[in-house]
């Protein structure tokens, strides 16, 4: 990813005559990471269902959304570099973006997506729960995850797809799953 966001900047660089290459570098980092895009079709529809086992289905989700994850780094480096010093601008990435926003994140969204996953399977066990359900399970989590993102000061979208990803380890139907022993 850090070779196609380089890539990605430079082109922009020699296209946009009035691009700096700090903001070729921001630029490319909102479009490097384009998996969910392109994995779509092997993820979701009737040729994945048919075709593709549903422990592979799960990974190639969970790896599309971790790689927009991801993308927050250089896109948070070269805002950085673009409004602050070389030496405020690496500390601020970081201390701010690295272990405050990344990692804070994943074990946040890591514990809220543990907790939603026992309370959904809970649920499930006791009958109180159907199919339909998992959509406004999913809801509720979102509003939920923006509302402490928004307290905390933090991006979302990283605790999103951890606690998506855990959230959806254990589907109903789908015992045979690669993550049915959690």
């Amino acid at each position: 990813m850090t070779t196609s966001w380089l890539v990605s900047a430079l082109i922009i660089f020699l296209i946009a005559p009035d691009c700096t290459f700090l903001m070729s570098l921001a630029i490319s980092a909102c479009i490097t990471p384009t998996d969910p895009v392109l994995s779509n079709s092997v993820v979701k529809g009737k040729f994945a269902d048919a075709h593709v086992p549903f422990p592979i289905q799960t990974i190639l989700s969970a790896e599309s959304g971790t790689n927009d994850g991801f993308a927050l780094p250089f896109a948070m480096i070269a805002l950085n570099l673009i409004k602050l010093s070389t030496g405020e601008a690496f500390k601020e990435w970081a201390i701010g973006t690295i272990l405050y926003e990344l990692i804070l994140g994943v074990v946040i969204g890591g514990v809220v997506g543990f907790v939603g996953r026992k309370a959904l399977k809970y649920a499930e066990d006791h009958d109180w729960v159907d199919r339909e359900s998992f959509f406004v399970h999913a809801v509720c989590l979102a509003f939920f995850v923006v509302g402490l993102c928004g307290l905390l000061g933090i991006l979302n979208r990283i605790f999103c797809v951890v606690i998506l990803r855990l959230t959806t380890m254990h589907r109903i139907g789908r015992s045979s799953s690669l993550f049915c022993c959690w």
